[in-house]
């Protein structure tokens, strides 16, 4: 797999605006990319929620050194699953994801590109281009409950 960890936008996913009153506890942004402080800023702030920021591909070792040591209420997964290049990198990040500690509400969203099907490299990394249906199918592999509105899923083992 490509470094993924520059193809996020430094901004709040649109994921993490649309579920903040949903997510509690201690929440871990997964493939957080170089955005993860205003993310974590976001949802700390005037709040009793605590984020750890986790990305395999991240130098900052600040950001990776308790993912995988605490206990979890919500996983958030903001725009990785697409830029991951293929399906057996992307089944090994979920093999990692539902190993983390606690029984959390894993919250998922992907952009669909031009929804062509066809990966491509792109100016900030790997697109695949694929419709949400079909990230539908590898995450009902992972999960008992998935519930998708859209391009987000809210999943639940």
């Amino acid at each position: 797999m490509r470094n993924t960890y520059k193809t996020s936008l430094n901004q709040i996913p649109a994921l993490v605006k649309k579920h903040k009153h949903e997510l509690f506890g201690h929440i871990l942004n997964f493939g957080c990319g170089c955005g993860w402080e205003k993310v974590k800023e976001y949802l700390e702030t005037n709040s009793n929620r605590f984020v750890t920021s986790y990305d395999k591909y991240s130098d900052e070792e600040s950001i990776n050194e308790l993912y995988q040591t605490l206990r979890y209420d919500n996983v958030v997964c903001a725009n990785v699953l697409n830029v991951v290049e293929t399906r057996e990198e992307m089944k090994e990040m979920l093999d990692d994801m539902i190993h983390v500690v606690g029984d959390p509400i894993y919250y998922f969203s992907v952009y669909e590109g031009d929804r062509s099907g066809k990966g491509c490299v792109t100016s900030k990394g790997y697109q695949r281009n694929e419709r949400a249906v079909e990230y539908e199918a590898i995450l009902k592999e992972y999960f008992t409950t998935v519930n998708r509105h859209g391009t987000i899923f809210i999943c639940e083992s």
